[in-house]
């Protein structure tokens, strides 16, 4: 049987990573409409932005390693030892930076097309 504490903490990670991925979700739709907002009305520098995308591109790249060095202990470690945990919100995590990673490139290619008008 599998440690209680052990599995409370890993189940009580499992909401923590939803939640990071969420949130970076929502963060990242966020700043890729006031960037739409702020280059449509003022004459900005776009690059201002390409430090902040940098850093949110950071978060989806931690949240997709920390999600997948979950599932690959859940396999090894804790899905041997207990069988009513799950993995479900690690891997909604996975797809939540992968979905967050692709808006921030799209924020990418904006900040690098408006540049050259």
């Amino acid at each position: 049987m599998m440690n209680p504490i052990v599995k409370r903490t890993f189940q009580q990670n499992e909401k923590v990573v939803l939640k990071l991925g969420i949130g970076l979700l929502i963060a990242t739709i966020v700043l890729f409409l006031v960037m739409l907002l702020v280059l449509r009305q003022t004459n900005l520098n776009p690059q201002v932005f390409s430090s902040i995308v940098m850093v949110f591109i950071l978060g989806s790249v931690g949240l997709f390693i920390t999600s997948c060095i979950r599932v690959v202990m859940y396999f090894t470690k804790v899905k041997a030892q207990d069988k009513a945990a799950t993995i479900g919100k690690s891997l909604l995590g996975i797809l939540l930076s992968v979905i967050s990673f692709f808006i921030q490139f799209l924020l990418i290619i904006v900040i690098a097309l408006s540049n050259f008008s």
